[in-house]
């Protein structure tokens, strides 16, 4: 199942960041929140902005 995972975001952002050029973060990198459970862990929410 993880390999399916990676395989569609191997598509899905290159095809992204060809319709939205120039996404940026919205917000500064500090408040940006972490998850950090026992399952998971990276960025809960990434607000962008173009």
């Amino acid at each position: 199942m993880a390999a399916l995972a990676r395989r569609g975001l191997q598509a899905v952002y290159p095809a992204l960041l060809h319709r939205i050029p120039t996404p940026r973060l919205a917000t500064e990198v500090a408040p940006v929140p972490f998850t950090y459970d026992a399952v998971s862990y990276g960025v809960h929410e990434s607000p962008v902005t173009w």
